[in-house]
């Protein structure tokens, strides 16, 4: 984490934050939360739930509970060589963190900032608050694309949890909770 941070901004995609107090934790699975079973019974929801919860004991953001629960999957174009938006994203970066950089914070249990409220508003029309976390972690989100070639794939996660900039870097912010909702 950078001892001096600059003020950081975060947007309020789900409509849970709201002017301090408020922190921002991990938290466990939602009752319901949606997790499949197998069609052919070879596992159940529960045996999921209690998979992901053996991967996080302590919990997932917000954002990790969306994806590991997540299920609009598509084909990847074999002329498209990265695809942006895939649950697979997470999948393959979190991996690559737990086996070469586990000192850093898992995506699947941040929350995500920006140190521009414009570069906020232009991700996103919800009300932007201004984030304090415990620790911060910068990293350019230019890399966070898969590949229908592993070998790009590995790569792009690779260079994003080494903090490598792209050619054309979109620097975001890794909260690691707490995380304080300071102000609107």
């Amino acid at each position: 984490m950078d001892n001096q941070l600059p003020r950081l901004y975060s947007a309020d995609r789900r409509g849970l934050y709201r002017e301090g107090p408020l922190t921002l934790m991990l938290s466990p699975p939602v009752p319901g939360i949606g997790f499949l079973k197998s069609h052919r019974g070879d596992f159940t929801a529960d045996d999921i739930a209690q998979h992901v919860m053996n991967l996080f004991p302590e919990g997932l953001s917000i954002h990790g509970w969306d994806f590991v629960t997540v299920q609009n999957w598509r084909q990847i174009p074999e002329t498209e060589a990265t695809l942006e938006h895939n649950p697979a994203i997470e999948l393959v970066f979190e991996y690559v963190r737990r086996s070469q950089f586990p000192e850093k914070p898992s995506r699947l249990q941040s929350y995500f900032a920006f140190d521009d409220a414009d570069r906020v508003r232009s991700f996103s029309d919800a009300p932007i608050f201004e984030v304090k976390p415990a620790n911060a972690f910068k990293f350019d989100m230019t890399w966070l694309s898969v590949s229908n070639q592993l070998a790009v794939a590995s790569y792009n996660a690779h260079q994003y949890w080494s903090g490598a900039a792209s050619a054309t870097p979109d620097w975001e912010y890794l909260l690691a909770p707490p995380v304080d909702i300071s102000r609107l």
